[in-house]
């Protein structure tokens, strides 16, 4: 998914689980399928969204591990023997 596509499909999710709310007391158990496809569109944009940023972490982590700068040498700290 592109980075865009889970705040379309989180905020159209909860924009159809609205919908099915308010037409609950109207229409009765018939709204429950636009509640469930909105609940699931919801949860795909959810996904979507930690999907994006775990792939963001790891191509940053690998650009880091890639560049060309050496370690920076590790410094000990003095002790009371040394």
């Amino acid at each position: 998914m592109r980075s865009g596509h889970h705040w379309w499909a989180a905020n159209l999710g909860l924009a159809a689980m609205v919908v099915g709310f308010l037409f609950a007391p109207h229409i009765g158990t018939r709204s429950a399928p636009v509640t469930a496809t909105g609940g699931s569109l919801f949860a795909l944009g959810a996904f979507a969204f930690v999907y994006n940023l775990w792939r963001t972490f790891d191509a940053a982590d690998a650009r880091h591990r890639a560049s060309s700068e050496p370690p920076r040498p590790v410094r000990s700290l003095p002790t009371i023997d040394s």
